[in-house]
């Protein structure tokens, strides 16, 4: 019993340990989900190499496509791939489109844990994560209309 207690205490030492080191970076909203947890390691690991800015430039282009492109939005779909294909595929493509390392191991990231078919949704957090950081606020205008 007391071994239990001293590692059950051993275990939230290392887990406390990150955050005092400064290693875990703060993301300005939280976004929840699988999405949120993809958004917040790719923003995460953004800023600690100091390529916010080239990251959602990736990102936005990314989700350009998979709105404009329906082959895409389909590739990243569909579960007749095998996933190590898709992903070849995918990283092949990135990097011929010039996206930087970090974009590209983190959908290699995806294509291995079987999330591509998440892309949109984890596309969308993590720009609401980088809009918020930019200080921009998402609203909606309503105006009314007169008809006669």
């Amino acid at each position: 019993m007391a071994s239990f207690r001293f590692a059950a205490a051993a275990v939230r030492q290392f887990s406390t340990s990150a955050a005092r080191n400064g290693e875990i970076v703060q993301a300005p909203i939280q976004v929840f989900g699988i999405e949120g947890r993809y958004a917040h390691a790719l923003y995460s690991a953004a800023v600690k190499q100091k390529k916010l800015d080239a990251v959602d430039k990736d990102m936005q282009t990314v989700q350009k496509l998979i709105k404009s492109d329906t082959k895409f939005a389909e590739f990243l779909h569909s579960p007749l791939l095998k996933r190590s294909a898709k992903t070849e595929s995918l990283s092949a493509l990135l990097k011929k489109q010039g996206f930087t390392d970090i974009s590209v191991n983190f959908f290699e990231t995806l294509g291995e844990n079987g999330r591509l078919a998440e892309t949109t949704g984890i596309v969308e957090a993590f720009l609401k994560i980088t809009s918020a950081e930019k200080g921009e606020v998402m609203c909606k205008v309503t105006t009314a209309q007169v008809w006669y």
